[in-house]
């Protein structure tokens, strides 16, 4: 068996993020219904680095903390392949093996990137709209149909994944941002899928939107119309949340993301300060996608949400046919990026998100170190062919 140190498993987790991973056919054919065709950072392979022994017992080991989740992308030039070797997974770097205890998680029954509601790792995604009014030239979920499902049609989804996957513990409601008119009835059904799993006894309700009021993205009053809307959320049960900057640069925020731009760096900030007023410290985060603008800009971001104890997110950007001119970054800028930002989160008393569910950490440039493990965490990870069949 490897010992890697903790940063040897992240470079190595980071390495599989910018690169993929490569399968040849036989084992494509093994792994059919396991490979993730979803969103560009969430398809590919997501898998458990170390800590997938069964007779491991002790939560809170070295061994367990050296654990790491990442979804790899099918990239056939990779250097990396996935091998199934004797029912055992295997991720090897030019035939040389360097992980031999890997786990492999597995979407939903003919989930993509058009499912309105999934599963990654141990969260089920609802996406409360499908498609986006938002112009980000980095994204591309406003080019898929525009649809709000009713609260019935999310519950026999989510239903149906909870029978597929057994216990599931918590909700990610997330989905491109909504026309105005239909914002009041995405409140209304957030609402009612809140109230109806609560009594099924899920506790955790996660939520992302743009800052905005509750009836307008652009208000003259922003600070009271945050407060409306957070308070809002939180009394029909969002228990943490997400304000998506994404990109810091204000001349690169006007040219790749209009609409976020129309918003308003300041008023993306002003929002995430008034959610960590009412959602507490470490509730809060917000997405920096790392690639998209220099390397100083994206410290920047990062300094300027932990300023405000907001928990900085970093995303490694996945080109788009758009925008040619930017090239995906290097696992070594990402893991750069990653090791400065930890430096500036300890300076001001926060950590990198996500940090209360380790599988969240599987498309983001952040470890799973120190996050407590879960038994709905193990449970959604296989260790063998056999396993993962049943």
């Amino acid at each position: 068996m490897e010992t890697y140190n903790k940063t040897q498993v992240m470079k190595l987790k980071t390495r599989l993020l910018q690169e993929g991973i490569k399968l040849d056919e036989k084992t494509q054919q093994k792994l059919r219904g396991v490979i993730f065709n979803d969103y560009v950072t969430c398809s590919g392979l997501m898998l458990k680095l170390f800590g997938n022994k069964k007779n491991v017992k002790d939560l809170k080991s070295q061994y367990l903390n050296n654990r790491e989740y990442v979804t790899a992308g099918i990239n056939q030039k990779s250097k990396y392949s996935f091998s199934i070797v004797n029912g055992k997974f295997l991720i090897k770097y030019n035939n040389k093996t360097v992980c031999s205890d890997v786990g492999v998680s597995k979407p939903s029954k003919n989930q993509t990137e058009c499912s309105y509601v999934a599963i990654h790792g141990d969260r089920i995604r609802i996406s409360l709209v499908g498609g986006c009014v938002g112009d980000c030239k980095f994204c591309g979920l406003n080019k898929l149909a525009y649809i709000t499902p009713s609260f019935e049609d999310i519950k026999r989804n989510v239903n149906e994944i909870i029978k597929q996957k057994g216990n599931v513990t918590r909700l990610f409601f997330t989905g491109g941002n909504p026309r105005e008119s239909d914002f009041e009835n995405i409140l209304k059904t957030l609402e009612k899928t809140i109230a109806y799993y609560k009594k099924q006894g899920i506790q955790n309700f996660d939520y992302m939107f743009a800052p905005r009021g509750t009836k307008s993205y652009i208000n003259n009053s922003p600070k009271e119309e945050y407060e409306k809307l957070l308070n809002k959320i939180k009394q029909i049960g969002v228990t943490t949340v997400a304000v998506d900057m994404e990109i810091y640069d204000k001349k690169l925020l006007a040219k790749y993301a209009p609409f976020k731009s129309k918003i308003g760096r300041e008023n993306y900030l002003l929002c995430l300060k008034t959610a960590v007023k009412i959602f507490g410290e470490g509730n809060v985060r917000s997405n920096i996608i790392v690639g998209l603008e220099p390397k100083n800009s994206s410290l920047k971001a990062v300094e300027s949400l932990a300023k405000i104890k907001v928990q900085p997110c970093l995303s490694p950007y996945e080109p788009y046919y758009a925008l040619p001119e930017i090239q995906k970054p290097s696992w070594k800028e990402l893991y750069d990026v990653f090791v400065a930002s930890n430096k500036i989160c300890k300076q001001y008393g926060v950590v990198l998100a996500p940090s209360l569910f380790a599988t969240d950490t599987h498309n983001s440039i952040a470890s799973a170190k120190n996050i407590p493990i879960t038994q709905t965490e193990k449970s959604m990870f296989y260790s063998t062919l056999e396993d993962l069949k049943n």
